[in-house]
């Protein structure tokens, strides 16, 4: 195909809208490119924080492994355990 010789049609005034579509629409991408670029920097340097101080504290105990170990936690599920059981057994013998 040839090149386009003939000079455009000048843009119409009624719409000023549509006469910038495209150019619109690529300022908002490259704006939205920016704004991602800035997200990930920060989202690196966080991320780089959370290592460093997962460092410092070194490995930990999982959730359930420490509250096993508390003593505290320990009594409270043995009477609960009792308590069950008795809770149990008295069912059972008036069920008889």
């Amino acid at each position: 195909m040839a090149a386009r010789n003939r000079p455009r049609a000048a843009l119409v005034k009624e719409d000023p809208t549509d006469a910038h579509e495209e150019r619109n629409m690529w300022n908002q991408i490259v704006t939205d490119i920016k704004k991602l670029k800035q997200i990930n920097a920060k989202a690196a340097e966080i991320s780089a924080q959370i290592v460093e101080i997962e460092a410092k504290l070194g490995p930990c105990k999982s959730y359930w492994s420490f509250l096993l170990s508390n003593p505290i936690v320990q009594r409270i599920a043995s009477c609960l355990f009792y308590f069950h059981i008795r809770q149990s057994y008295h069912a059972f013998s008036y069920s008889r």
